[in-house]
């Protein structure tokens, strides 16, 4: 049997990604899981979900609970930070 910790590594990997929205979101989810080799099955069955939260919040699903949210991050090895927007780089377009 393989060890959680060897499957999902603590820390994010990058610097930060800006997320806007669900579909921003999403594609962290997405990408982190896909980097890590792991299927939606494998994420619901560490974070305590079911399958289809997984899928729902990988289509950026607008109605999704703070709660599995949080603990999908961090069964991927990653953090919500929030902190003031920077307003230089807080474009509308």
């Amino acid at each position: 049997m393989i060890k959680k910790r060897e499957i999902f590594p603590i820390g994010n990997p990058v610097d930060g990604t800006a997320v806007r929205g669900m579909a921003d979101l999403a594609a962290v989810i997405t990408g982190r899981r896909s980097a890590l080799r792991l299927t939606q099955i494998d994420v619901a069955a560490a974070a305590g979900t079911g399958n289809r939260f997984i899928v729902e919040l990988e289509q950026g699903k607008a109605t999704v609970r703070a709660d599995k949210v949080l603990a999908v991050l961090r069964e991927l090895g990653l953090e919500l930070v929030v902190r003031p927007v920077n307003r230089s780089t807080n474009v509308r377009t």
